[in-house]
């Protein structure tokens, strides 16, 4: 299968790099203009032994190129606009988190999102996202045996890849991820809206609530921050907390730690782009690692939680 990638020059290398050793081809990105095209490809050639082409003009990409697949890797404000021109084409399309955001019309996402979602359906093409923790929910059974129901969720995440970011963008970009395994975990549950606390400064956020579902009310608690040192990533349920600590060997890896134990996984992105492949060549959307469903409660979950915290502050 022929892979563009959009936004290649940033997070967007790592999905090339993974959709090549899945064996697709990548056969071109996308850069804001044409003075980024050399230095761009330099960066892939870095990661895999890349031949395609760089463009600067979208359409043109798909008119040259006709992938099978559109990997949307651009700043949040294009995801809309070009996760529509890639289905009307007639591509697949993988998404960076989040989803879609606009902060100045919330109102208007969830309908933009339904409608995206149904383009996909009408097109019969496949629309996924790179909400990519849940990837980890397997390995982390080795640590915790649910014997019973699930009473408190925790999830803290920073960041040091961009130091000014503000609380409002450093939680959009990385509330999909908790919230991803929160719905994977107790799925059909709602935020009580009465119940949602949070504590913002310059560079960090941090929000409590309860989330319940018909048998279950479950305790959240979610820390995102901006660091200048070396970020930490952790999260648990029922007060199990592991720490996730990427590692680069022979390729990049995972390991989850507990109690000084360690347990290796293949990367969480590569995982999540391997179930994607996977599904589009057997035509089976169920087969991502997150499907169209759990996208829309993710939004929409993203929703609630913005509109009260606003209310707060």
């Amino acid at each position: 299968m022929k892979v563009a990638v959009l936004g290649a020059s940033g997070i967007g290398k790592y999905h090339a790099q993974w959709f090549h050793k899945e064996g697709c081809e990548v056969v071109a990105f996308l850069t804001k203009n044409e003075e980024t095209i050399s230095s761009t490809r330099n960066l892939l050639k870095q990661l895999f032994s890349f031949n395609g082409r760089g463009y600067f003009k979208f359409e043109k990409l798909l008119e040259e190129e006709q992938p099978d697949i559109v990997v949307v890797a651009t700043p949040t404000e294009t995801h809309y606009e070009y996760t529509v021109a890639a289905l009307e084409f007639g591509s697949h399309v993988y998404r960076e988190k989040p989803f879609i955001w606009e902060s100045q019309f919330t109102k208007n996402i969830l309908s933009r999102a339904q409608q995206l979602l149904q383009t996909a359906k009408r097109k019969k093409l496949l629309l996924g996202i790179n909400t990519q923790y849940v990837a980890a929910i397997p390995f982390y059974k080795s640590f915790q045996k649910l014997d019973s129901g699930i009473n408190s969720f925790y999830f803290e995440m920073e960041t040091n890849k961009n130091i000014n970011l503000t609380y409002e963008n450093l939680w959009i970009e990385m509330m999909p991820h908790p919230l991803s395994m929160l719905i994977k975990w107790l799925n059909n549950g709602t935020i009580d809206k009465e119940s949602i606390d949070c504590i913002i400064k310059k560079k960090e956020f941090s929000t409590r609530f309860n989330y319940s579902t018909p048998n279950n009310v479950c305790k959240v608690q979610i820390i995102g921050k901006c660091v200048n040192t070396h970020p930490i990533r952790r999260f648990g349920i029922n007060n199990i907390i592991v720490d996730c600590v990427g590692k680069r060997e022979n390729s990049y890896n995972n390991y989850l730690i507990y109690n000084g134990q360690g347990l290796k996984c293949d990367d969480f992105m590569y995982q999540s782009i391997k179930k994607f492949i996977y599904a589009v060549k057997n035509k089976q959307q169920n087969k991502m690692l997150v499907p169209p469903k759990d996208i829309y409660k993710n939004l929409e979950l993203q929703v609630d939680l913005y509109n009260r915290i606003k209310q707060i502050i």
